[in-house]
């Protein structure tokens, strides 16, 4: 994958002449692309979902969208091009994650709102990596 700072199609492995094969496997299906990720995959998915073909993509913990830190150089342009989000997507946070606290989570928000973005939040009293089957951060309540 590109660095983030390079444009959503590099990203995500997206080549825009189709010769990736990613639109072409959709419209073999329904024509719908879908993208998931956690924690900086969760950020992940939020930038593929900048892409037009994209039409929904579920972001667990994404980090750094708040902060523009991480692309080359640790800057992104994430939070600006959020008036290029035109898939439903879906937000899940935690409430006591250090890499995106309430500020961060807040600025998110009101950047969702402010570009009449098409999404759900959910926030769980949870730090970052809730959902990964190891390690004292592990909920197992949650994962289900």
């Amino acid at each position: 994958m590109g660095d983030l700072a390079h444009g959503t199609a590099q990203e995500v492995g997206l080549d825009r002449a189709g010769g990736d094969g990613v639109g072409r496997d959709a419209a073999a299906a329904d024509g719908r692309l879908g993208t998931f990720g956690v924690c900086l995959g969760g950020h992940l998915p939020y930038r593929a979902a900048l892409d037009p073909r994209v039409s929904a993509a579920a972001c667990f913990y994404p980090t750094e969208i708040h902060s523009a830190t991480l692309g080359e150089g640790g800057s992104d342009d994430s939070l600006k091009r959020m008036s290029n989000l035109k898939a439903e997507t879906i937000f899940v946070w935690g409430r006591q994650d250090p890499h995106v606290p309430f500020a961060g989570r807040e600025m998110i928000r009101a950047r969702l709102q402010d570009v009449a973005a098409h999404y759900e939040w959910h926030e769980v009293n949870a730090q970052l990596a809730f959902l990964r089957d190891e390690g004292p951060r592990f909920d197992p309540a949650l994962f289900l």
